[in-house]
C-alpha cells in the first residue's frame, strides 16, 4: 500500500527548537587524566591552584650588572661610575656574594639576582677593564631591568577554573607550576546518522535518482571541530521500522553504559579488590540504567560478543534481572 503524504501542519520557531535541545542536553561529568602534551583543545575539569611563585625568584631581564641604584647616581658617557665586579652569576647558578657599597656582579639574562643589588644595567652601558672595574655610563632606578619573583604567577593564585578551553598559552602557564599533567572532561560522543532512500556512501555506483553521503562526513568534521568525537551510523531508509532500528542502535551507544560495560569485561578475579570494583560498577550500571534493564543485554551483547557473553551463564542472568548478581568476566 502506497505511502500518502502528508505536509507539516505545525513548525516551531528556530529558538523553540534550540530551547529543546539545550533542555535536553547535559553538562558531561565524566573525566581522565592526561599528560599536557596530549590536553591541548580539551576542558579543563579540575581547578588549577598555584603552589609556587613564577618565576621563583627575581632575575636578570638582560644581561649586563647587577647594581646597586644609588652607587649609579649622575652616572653618564661623560660622568661614569665605577665599581668593582665581585663575581660572574650565569642562569642555572646561584649567586655566591652580597653586592656591597661600590660593587657589581657580571650577570645573564635569566640569572638569579644577588642580594644587595637592585637594578641591572645592561652591558651595552657599560665597560670593563683588565682589573675589572667596571664602568657605569648611565643612572639606574631601583627594579630596572629585574624580572621580580612572582611577576606571572604568585603562590596561591587562583590560575584556570573547571570549563576552560586549554590552549598552548594556558598549557604553558600549568607547566610552568611544574605539573606534567591534568584532568579534562572527557570528549562528548556524537551519531551520525544519515536518512533517506537515495543516500549512497562515497566510493559506491550511483543508480539513477541517488546521490551521495555528503553530511556523513561534513557533520562529523564539525563534531571534531568542535571537540567532540563523531560516531557514523549507517544510512536509515525512509520507513518507520528502519528509522526505528536505527535511532535504537544510536540509543544503544550511551556513553556511561558503555564505559561500564567496558569496565566491567576488564574485571579481573585475581585482583584483591575485585569483589569491590564488581560492586561498583554494577551499582553504576544500575543507576544508569534503572527500569530499562531490558537495554543492558544488547549492548553487552554487541560489546562484549555474543559468545563471550552466553559463556557467562547464571551471572550475567543476574545482571540481566537486576544488575546485582556477582559474575566473573574474564
Amino acid at each position: 500500500m502506497p505511502t500518502k503524504m502528508r505536509p507539516f501542519g505545525k513548525t516551531i520557531a528556530l529558538e523553540e527548537a534550540r530551547a529543546i535541545i539545550e533542555h535536553a542536553l547535559q553538562p558531561i561529568d565524566r573525566t581522565e587524566v592526561l599528560p599536557l602534551q596530549q590536553a591541548n583543545g580539551r576542558v579543563l575539569a579540575q581547578d588549577v591552584v598555584s603552589t609556587v611563585d613564577v618565576p621563583p625568584f627575581s632575575r636578570a631581564a638582560m644581561d649586563g650588572y647587577a647594581v646597586r641604584a644609588e652607587d649609579t647616581a649622575g652616572a653618564s658617557r661623560t660622568t661614569a661610575r665605577t665599581l668593582r665586579r665581585i663575581e660572574t652569576i650565569y642562569t642555572g647558578q646561584v649567586p655566591q656574594k652580597r653586592v656591597g657599597q661600590g660593587e657589581c656582579a657580571e650577570i645573564a639574562t635569566g640569572a638569579p639576582m644577588p642580594d644587595g643589588a637592585d637594578a641591572v644595567v645592561m652591558v651595552e652601558e657599560t665597560d670593563i677593564d683588565d682589573r675589572g672595574a667596571v664602568s657605569i655610563f648611565v643612572e639606574a632606578t631601583p627594579r630596572q631591568n629585574i624580572g621580580r619573583q612572582g611577576a606571572d604567577i604568585q603562590k596561591g593564585q587562583h590560575v584556570l577554573q573547571p570549563g576552560t578551553l586549554l590552549n598552548a598559552s594556558r598549557l604553558g602557564s600549568i607547566a610552568a607550576l611544574g605539573l606534567t599533567e591534568i584532568t579534562v572532561y572527557e570528549k562528548p560522543r556524537v551519531a551520525i546518522l544519515s536518512t533517506g532512500n537515495e543516500i549512497v556512501d562515497p566510493g559506491q555506483p550511483l543508480a539513477p535518482g541517488q546521490i551521495y553521503d555528503i553530511n556523513r562526513v561534513t557533520v562529523s568534521g564539525v563534531v571534531t571541530d568542535n571537540g567532540g568525537i563523531p560516531i557514523p551510523y549507517r544510512t536509515a531508509a525512509d520507513t518507520i521500522d528502519d528509522l526505528s532500528r536505527a535511532v535504537e542502535e544510536c540509543l544503544e551507544q550511551h556513553d556511561e553504559v558503555r564505559i561500564l560495560l567496558e569496565e566491567l569485561a576488564r574485571l579481573d578475579p585475581s585482583d584483591p579488590d575485585f569483589e569491590d570494583r564488581l560492586t561498583e560498577v554494577q551499582d553504576s550500571l544500575e543507576q544508569h540504567v534503572e527500569e530499562e534493564e531490558a537495554e543492558v543485554f544488547p549492548i553487552a551483547r554487541q560489546k562484549l560478543g555474543a559468545a563471550r557473553l552466553d559463556e557467562l551463564g547464571k551471572e550475567l542472568e543476574n545482571l540481566k534481572d537486576s544488575l546485582r548478581g556477582a559474575m566473573v568476566v574474564r
